[in-house]
């Protein structure tokens, strides 16, 4: 009787782990409201890809955010009477660009460079990292990025794991 209430408690104790290592990331990055719900699945459904928007993330190490501006060029006479395009096409007016909240970022102490483009021209999707956003409204926290993860996938695909390629 006693070894299979230990066992019971090693399970759930188990249990209860696993669910918190599923859940660390959210719990410690929590996916910030952001001032827009911006619709990326619409987006992407339209025929446009994520470097139409993140347009720097094939050229640089940053991918980049489209300025309000552009949001208001394409928007111009594109479904103008939508709620979520009147709040952005305020922000153009009002010369104010909006102010997105990061989801993925890296403490400042890790001196971290993250080279979009070295990735992109790799041969990696966005959705490597960021998931599939075809069926996500406002980015989200998709994979936990950390030294640990990165490393996997580099020694998976046979690239440089030495501290000086990401680190300054």
């Amino acid at each position: 009787m006693l070894k299979s209430i230990r066992r019971w408690k090693y399970l759930l104790l188990g249990l209860l782990l696993a669910g918190l290592g599923t859940a660390w990331p959210r719990l410690t990055h929590p996916t910030p409201a952001q001032p827009l719900a911006f619709p990326h699945a619409l987006h992407l459904r339209a025929g446009l890809h994520c470097t139409d928007c993140h347009r720097y993330a094939a050229e640089s190490a940053s991918a980049g955010l489209p300025s309000v501006r552009e949001c208001a060029l394409c928007h111009a006479r594109l479904r103008t009477q939508t709620p979520l395009v009147r709040k952005a096409l305020a922000y153009a007016q009002r010369g104010i660009e909006i102010p997105w909240r990061r989801v993925y970022r890296y403490p400042a102490s890790a001196h971290l460079r993250f080279p979009h483009n070295m990735h992109i021209a790799a041969g990696f999707a966005c959705s490597t990292c960021h998931g599939d956003m075809r069926g996500v409204t406002t980015a989200r926290l998709w994979k936990p990025l950390n030294m640990g993860v990165c490393i996997t996938c580099h020694r998976q695909y046979g690239a440089k794991t030495e501290c000086q390629n990401c680190h300054d």
